[in-house]
Order: C-alpha cells, then structure tokens, then sequence
C-alpha cells in the first residue's frame, strides 16, 4: 500500500469521526448562576412564601399556548430534567406552571405534549380553575427557552450507521 493511500484512509477515518461526533450533539447550554435547581412549581407553591425574583430552569409538557395582545402564556406540566436539561416525563410530575413569552408563538409548534425547558424569573402566584379544581400556578418571565424535537427519544440512544437509499411515500 503506498503512503498516499495510507494517508487518504487516515483522512477519511478522520473525517468520518468528525460528521459523527457531530452528530452526537445536546441540547441548548444553560447560565444557572443564581438559579436554585432544587425549586420545583410544587415547592414554590407549597413553601408559604413566594420567592419572587428568583431565577428558576424548568421544563415540562406543554399543556396548551395561549398568544394574548402582546406576549405567549404556556401552560406546563413540569417534570425533573436530566443532564441536558431535558424533561423526563416518565418520572412523577412536579406541578404545573405558566411561562410567559415577550412574543407570539406558533401554537402548532408549541403543541400540547412538547416538550420545552425554559430559564426565568418567578413573577408572582396566579389562581386559576383545573376542571372544578383551583389550582395556584407559579408565573415565569422566560429569558430563555428551548423547544425539544418531537421525535427524540430520551430513553433511547440514536445511532444510525448504513448505505443505501431509502424510499418513503
């Protein structure tokens, strides 16, 4: 084998690693500075005095979206994130919020089910109705938000490896 060859194959094993490690990408990095990862909508609710002003990362299934004059309200059922800040929504539910959004959002990309993570501030309490229920939702004022994709998985690795074509209707 010439020395040429030999360094073409190292290039192209190179360069093969590189796409799929790029492939391999999380999701969004969050500033947590300031931010009490140990909050949950259920405790804000149930410690007896509100922490307003308090930074909170949360995320959960989205519920419903309701585009008001100016701004976005999302209902959310909020769940534990895991390392990359995704919601686990098999593991037990933590209580439900509404996050608040400076600007409309498409209501059939923030369908109910999605799932979104956001970082914020803690506004205030509002009371509300669940079915004949009240409900008391912890108010966020997102700064950030990141909407999952609706085909990942969380519990299943993804890894595609194949040639060839594939033909679909």
């Amino acid at each position: 084998m010439s020395k040429t060859s030999t360094m073409s194959r190292i290039g192209l094993i190179a360069l093969l690693l590189v796409l799929w490690l790029s492939g391999c990408a999380t999701g969004p990095r969050y500033d947590t500075e300031g931010i009490d990862l140990s909050l949950s909508p259920r405790s804000v609710i149930e410690v007896g005095t509100f922490p307003a002003g308090q930074r909170i990362l949360w995320g959960g299934a989205i519920i419903e979206v309701r585009n008001l004059h100016q701004s976005s309200e999302i209902e959310l059922m909020a769940f534990p994130l895991d390392q990359q800040q995704r919601p686990q929504t098999h593991k037990a539910a933590q209580g439900r919020f509404l996050a608040h959004w400076p600007a409309y959002l498409e209501a059939m990309d923030y369908a109910p089910g999605r799932l979104l993570t956001v970082t914020g501030t803690l506004i205030d309490i509002t009371t509300g109705p669940i079915g004949a229920a009240t409900y008391h939702y912890p108010n966020v004022q997102i700064e950030q938000l990141h909407l999952w994709p609706a085909q990942a998985s969380p519990t299943r690795p993804r890894l595609h490896i194949g040639i060839g074509v594939t033909l679909g209707n």
